[in-house]
């Protein structure tokens, strides 16, 4: 391999002097990070206690740069491990590191994964969601853990996952509690109960009513509060559970549901900024290759055929720009486009691993595979998630995948809904007329790039939101790194998706 593939990498770095290069993980004890299919794309060194590294500015724990293939704030250490006990459990944990992850490991609990020096992303959340419903912190019942169960609140507080918060007895770390005598049972009552990520708020903000008794001063607290609660996505709560939270809150405060509910919904009004003029839409152009794969373009020719063009919806008359107009995106016709294109991509992508189910296992143009990037949950409908699960736990257990006997397994089981789906998704695949194994393996590529850039486009609007929200400089600044963490770590869609436009 050429040297510079070794420096891009990380595992050498140019002296400061002298010229030549050094080795970065020297007198380190070397752990091999893997992406959650288990290829190795990085590594994490720990000083050895052997006293040759003597400098006090050295770290103690040491990762590999970030690459095209390692972004340690979307990477979870040991997910490849622990993903098939998370599935069977439906229960994740998350420690400080590396060698909480081997000590729990070795001491049989194997649902235990790890994030890389970074507090928790949404990347890391979109990670987990495929494998469990429930996600437990372990934590330090200090400061920095009130900091986490408030990062934690924050990155899964719209989504599908429960959150809680453990605390190990006695502020043990994992690998001294689990090597007591009865070290397991401890741990599985911590984690037994663990308590809500809200719940931590709820006492932090009790603590802090009780240390300030003025009707203004708490009247200050109570907005506050459900300010950020507001910018962190409150609203995206299922009913039920948003119900839970405005019944805890309506008590703490001594106000009734109704009225908080209001005021959330007032807050997260207020924080929404102002939406941008539409721009004209250009008439795609298509300077080579098959037309009719630019699904990233909304191309008329992977559209349904009743649905509108960017370039109809001005309702111009002859003579006039086909441009949109302000009042069209008010009456909500641009979310429609929308809303339509992702379903057409959606239908492309299923009916694409309908025909060649092989597809699945494609490497996209950021190095990572196709079924980490988009799993059950990404889609845009209830039905499409359902069907793509269906779909997705097929192929993944190594099941053959037919359309008759999918479809007749739908239908006795009183799936019509979504045996309609997939007779759709196979007829916009045949519509096609692809003749070529090449041209359907692009159809899939643009679909699924169609997809993330949904996602990108909406995981950076939600940060910019929150940033624009809130008046603290330090607030501000970690948004913006988080901002620019997600634009590395999420390519454009297109290279994602490893195509090449305007090629034949």
């Amino acid at each position: 391999m050429p040297i510079e593939d070794y420096i891009e990498a990380g595992l050498v770095s140019p002296r400061k002097t002298g010229g030549g290069l050094f080795d970065r993980m020297r007198h380190r004890l070397i752990f091999p990070i893997c992406d959650a299919l288990g290829r190795p794309i990085a590594f994490g060194g720990r000083i050895l206690p052997d006293g040759t590294i003597d400098d006090k500015n050295e770290a103690k724990y040491l990762n590999s740069p970030e690459t095209p293939l390692f972004n340690k704030s979307a990477t979870l250490y040991g997910l490849h491990l622990a993903k098939q006990t998370i599935l069977q459990t439906r229960t994740a944990v998350i420690v400080e590191g590396y060698t909480d992850v081997v000590a729990c490991h070795q001491h049989g609990v194997r649902n235990v994964v790890a994030t890389l020096g970074t507090a928790l992303t949404k990347e890391h959340a979109h990670a987990l969601r495929h494998f469990a419903e429930k996600v437990v912190l372990i934590f330090d019942a200090d400061d920095a853990g009130q900091k986490a169960a408030d990062r934690a609140v924050e990155v899964f507080i719209g989504g599908t996952l429960d959150v809680t918060i453990a605390v190990l007895p006695n502020r043990m770390d994992p690998d001294e509690l689990l090597a007591l005598p009865d070290g397991r049972q401890q741990w599985d009552g911590a984690i037994k109960d663990s308590r809500d990520a809200l719940d931590y708020q709820f006492d932090r903000m009790k603590d802090q009513f009780t240390d300030n008794d003025t009707v203004a001063g708490r009247q200050r607290l109570t907005e506050e509060y459900l300010r950020k609660l507001a910018v962190q996505g409150l609203e995206k709560m299922s009913p039920i559970r948003r119900g839970l939270v405005y019944e805890r809150l309506a008590h703490l405060v001594h106000l009734d549901e109704k009225t908080i509910g209001q005021m959330v919904s007032r807050l997260a009004q207020s924080n929404r900024p102002a939406p941008p003029k539409p721009k004209p839409q250009p008439t795609p152009q298509h300077p080579g290759g098959p037309e009719y794969l630019d699904v990233m373009d909304g191309d008329p020719a992977l559209m349904d055929p009743d649905m509108p063009h960017p370039s109809d919806l001005a309702g111009s008359t002859s003579g006039q720009d086909a441009t949109m107009q302000p009042s069209q995106a008010a009456s909500g016709m641009i979310p429609k486009v929308r809303s339509r294109a992702l379903s057409l991509a959606e239908r492309q992508l299923l009916g694409c691993l309908l025909h060649r189910p092989e597809l699945f296992s494609i490497t996209l143009g950021n190095g990572h595979a196709f079924e980490e990037a988009i799993i059950p949950g990404d889609m845009t409908s209830d039905s499409a998630n359902a069907l793509y699960h269906v779909v997705y736990e097929r192929i993944t257990a190594g099941d053959k995948l037919r359309l008759s006997s999918l479809l007749m397994e739908l239908m006795e089981t009183g799936r019509q809904d979504l045996a309609n789906l997939l007779t759709q998704a196979d007829a916009d695949i045949e519509k096609l007329g692809l003749t070529e194994a090449e041209q359907l393996e692009a159809v899939f590529r643009q679909a699924a790039a169609k997809l993330l850039e949904t996602r990108q486009m909406d995981e950076k609007q939600e940060t910019r939101n929150m940033a624009l929200s809130t008046d603290s400089a330090e607030l501000q600044e970690n948004l913006l790194r988080q901002l620019q963490e997600h634009h590395r770590a999420n390519p454009s869609p297109v290279r994602i998706a490893g195509i090449s436009r305007g090629k034949s």
